[in-house]
């Protein structure tokens, strides 16, 4: 059993769908996914004790049970996990970090791949900012030696969306976060006009459409070079 969790999205799916794929070239072809959020106890045993009819071998991909709201059957799912015998084949993926307490849950046996984000992107996502092209250009091309094009992507988008928030609603758009990030989102949010935010939200929008729908002509630095030379 792998578990592959943290704060970097990005990082953690690439290494889910390599490892996916690793194990196809291995011979198992047999793939079952479960959205841990919804799966009952009695599809988690049948996927791991049931045989395929083309294969010995299977591999139950299982996304974001660790985050499923705390419940008696996610505890007899995870109960289950820790004391089967087939959970080599066991791949757990969650959007969130998982908690110590959460990982006390898996066999003993299990493997903890932690997916981190760096501190140069939240350092890039602070420069933000009209009339500050040089900067922004200079701390994005820092994070991206670190960093996949793909999560500065992702973190700009993400990035956007609050301080949009921010500047159309103020402190009360911000629930959830912690005080000292209200703080300074706000003060971030007031360096823009909601016009110029809600424009960049929408190039941000076409430019993830573009990117799903294969009618990118750019690499995504490229793309990112381009949207922040507007802003």
């Amino acid at each position: 059993m792998i578990l592959f969790h943290g704060d970097n999205l990005v990082a953690s799916r690439n290494a889910l769908t390599t490892t996916i794929e690793e194990t196809k070239k291995r011979g198992v072809t047999d793939i079952v996914r479960l959205n841990g959020e919804k799966v009952e106890l009695v599809d988690l045993k049948q996927a791991l004790e049931s045989h395929s009819l083309f294969s010995t071998e299977r591999l139950i991909v299982i996304e974001n049970l660790l985050a499923r709201k705390r419940s008696k059957a996610k505890d007899e799912l995870t109960d289950f996990l820790k004391t089967a015998d087939t959970t080599k084949n066991v791949l757990l993926w969650e959007r969130k970090p998982a908690t110590p307490s959460q990982i006390k849950k898996l066999p003993g046996t299990a493997k903890i791949q932690v997916f981190k984000i760096g501190p140069k992107i939240f350092k890039f996502l602070d420069a933000v900012a009209p009339k500050n092209t040089k900067h922004m250009l200079l701390s994005m091309h820092e994070c991206i030696r670190q960093e996949s094009p793909e999560m500065v992507f992702y973190m700009l988008s993400r990035r956007i969306a609050k301080l949009t928030i921010a500047c159309d609603l103020g402190i009360k758009g911000l629930n959830g976060m912690q005080d000292w990030q209200k703080t300074r989102i706000l003060r971030q949010a007031k360096r823009f006009r909601l016009p110029q935010l809600l424009s960049l939200h929408e190039k941000l929008y076409e430019t993830d459409k573009s990117i799903k729908t294969g009618r990118n002509v750019l690499p995504l630095s490229s793309m990112l070079d381009l949207i922040i030379a507007e802003i």
